[in-house]
């Protein structure tokens, strides 16, 4: 198989799995009571150091503009998966953080996703393999 055809085959796998990780997350989410980009918002507030962020962390971070980042939280709110509080040492500063019901679910949808996260892990490991083949028939020729 020539190097355009092996990329183009890795290019395919790579897509092709995430796809299949987007359906599966949506399956699961749903599952747990929540969409796809309610399930983004509760994973980044999770993942946050002292698990709550600012608004604007969070639209960076899940790379939304602001408006649709407030929406978002102020859904989740509206919902109770995650609540507002003044930062302890800035009051100007909000913080968001996750309510049990957030955690609870975010976590439901976490530990269902863990097979599918790691088959996509596999595929890049194989991808990045293909990849680096085509490269260095390239770089030889």
């Amino acid at each position: 198989m020539d190097a355009l055809a092996e990329e183009l085959r890795g290019a395919a796998e790579f897509r092709s799995a995430l796809q299949r990780f987007q359906k599966r997350t949506d399956e699961i989410t749903r599952e747990a009571g929540l969409t796809v980009p309610r399930y983004q918002l509760l994973l980044m507030i999770k993942a946050s150091p002292n698990e709550e962020s600012t608004v604007t962390q969070l639209s960076r971070r899940l790379h939304l503009g602001d408006s649709t980042a407030v929406e978002l939280v102020s859904r989740a709110a509206v919902l109770g998966l995650v609540e507002r509080h003044r930062s302890s040492t800035d009051r100007r500063v909000v913080l968001v953080r996750l309510t049990e019901e957030g955690n609870r679910r975010l976590l439901r949808a976490f530990e269902a996703l863990r097979a599918e996260r790691a088959s996509l892990a596999k595929t890049f490991r194989e991808v990045e393999r293909a990849f680096r083949g085509v490269a260095r028939a390239r770089s030889e020729a």
